[in-house]
């Protein structure tokens, strides 16, 4: 879509006449934060980290109320062993905060590949940034699921949501057939790089 508020009108008209199991909003912050009271709030809505800009924009996210999003453990999860380790940087914008926490989960594996022997297949770092885990001789980062709330981006969900990198799949979802559905009817966002992709039951 465009920002411009002339066609909102007309997106919430699209979006009424054709009902969809869910919407991917594929927009930063402030565009998220103009469209979304235009999409209604009955549809599931789902983002990627872009549409955070931090929890000091407290009145400007509530219009996000309800909607999905994956993001670091570092802005969502203060509580988090690893992100009470290190000092926060003062004056730093969201991008920069990111950076920073790359850069603090760069550090730790650097110093883990240098170890004898190095580290095997499979979860290496509960990390500033996800858990990071070592998979064919690559790193996959593993995010963290939040939802905004007045407001205020809550890691605490009480829904049946998970993330896992891509091409995973828990072994009694295998089993049960189940697939990259997930659980009840819930989808499961697959992480693989900066590309997510949201994995929807289809209305039946």
């Amino acid at each position: 879509f465009r920002p411009d508020q002339t066609q909102f009108a007309a997106l919430r008209d699209q979006v009424r006449s054709h009902p969809a199991d869910m919407i991917f909003l594929a927009a930063g912050s402030q565009k998220a934060q103009l469209v979304r009271p235009y999409l209604g709030v009955d549809t599931p809505t789902y983002a990627t980290s872009m549409v955070y800009d931090g929890n000091l924009e407290i009145s400007r996210n509530i219009d996000l109320n309800g909607v999905l999003f994956v993001e670091m453990p570092w802005f969502i999860q203060p509580d988090h062993p690893a992100v009470m380790s290190y000092p926060r940087p003062e004056n730093f914008s969201v991008e920069q905060e990111r950076l920073y926490a790359l850069g603090i989960d760069a550090v730790r594996i650097a110093a883990l590949l240098a170890r004898t022997p190095p580290p095997g297949e499979g979860e290496v770092v509960d990390g500033v940034t996800g858990k990071i885990s070592l998979v064919g001789h690559q790193f996959q980062r593993e995010l963290s699921v939040a939802q905004f709330r007045q407001g205020f981006a809550d890691e605490s969900l009480g829904l049946n949501m998970r993330v896992m990198p891509q091409g995973k799949e828990p072994e009694q979802q295998r089993q049960s057939g189940q697939g990259r559905q997930g659980r009840y009817g819930q989808p499961t966002v697959q992480v693989s790089g900066s590309l997510i992709s949201c994995c929807a039951r289809l209305r039946q």
